[in-house]
């Protein structure tokens, strides 16, 4: 009896290992058969999906990356702009400068709260010129609602940026589409824009001082220093050239 045990718990066992190998190779040969149908149809084998959607998000990643840079570029310029434009943005102009008025007829009036609304509609024009640049994905343009939070230019996209997930053109390798809200943040650092409204009183006192002279002209160039002010920052350019 007890050689007889021994060889039926051996056969049992082989008859075990048996029957893993068998599973094994029954499991490889379904995969196999798998793979060549996926093949012949042209449907994704395993790990194409996934490639995919990483090589999407990198490109998602370098798109975000140049809208950043966009609107950092996009600041920069329109700081330039509104100070070319006095802080303003109309049609009110005298030899290409825009006039600063201070009685009913005015259009432009330096200010803070002014100069702000003003950044912000040239700084759109001017962001929308950098993203239909972009070569490779379609930007949306006009797209953002933009104001400012401390120090920062804050742009909420308004509609999400969509970028399609496998090849164009061939619906058979096609996914989706992946999307992301194009958000961005710009700090403007140290710029203040209550400088506009130091340089409205600085220029108020200059036509109240000049108001009832006669000779104008000499009395504005006789006291055009008092612009100069080492406390807010200001210095008259005497290099600029009249006409």
């Amino acid at each position: 009896m007890g050689i007889w045990t021994m060889l039926k718990n051996k056969k049992s066992k082989i008859f075990t290992v048996v029957l893993v190998v068998g599973f094994i190779m029954a499991a490889t040969l379904l995969l196999f058969v798998i793979n060549n149908k996926s093949l012949k149809s042209k449907d994704f084998i395993l790990g194409s999906k996934q490639g995919q959607i990483l090589k999407t998000y990198q490109i998602s990643q370098k798109t975000l990356f140049y809208i950043d840079q966009s609107a950092k570029y996009s600041a920069h310029q329109t700081i330039y702009d509104l100070a070319q434009n006095g802080g303003c943005n109309n049609d009110d102009k005298y030899l290409g400068y825009n006039i600063w008025r201070f009685d009913e007829k005015a259009q432009c009036v330096p200010d803070t709260a002014p100069a702000k609304n003003n950044f912000l509609k040239i700084f759109s024009v001017n962001l929308d010129k950098f993203l239909s640049k972009y070569p490779s994905i379609k930007i949306p343009l006009k797209n953002y609602n933009l104001d400012f939070k401390d120090n920062n230019l804050l742009g909420i996209a308004i509609n999400p940026l969509k970028i399609l997930i496998g090849k164009k053109g061939d619906k058979a390798i096609q996914i989706g589409n992946y999307s992301i809200k194009p958000s961005f943040k710009v700090d403007l650092q140290d710029y203040d824009f209550s400088d506009y409204d130091k340089l409205r009183k600085k220029a108020e006192e200059l036509v109240r001082i000049c108001e009832d002279e006669n000779q104008l002209e000499k009395c504005v160039n006789e006291k055009k220093s008092i612009f100069n002010d080492k406390e807010l920052g200001f210095e008259l350019d005497d290099k600029c050239e009249t006409e």
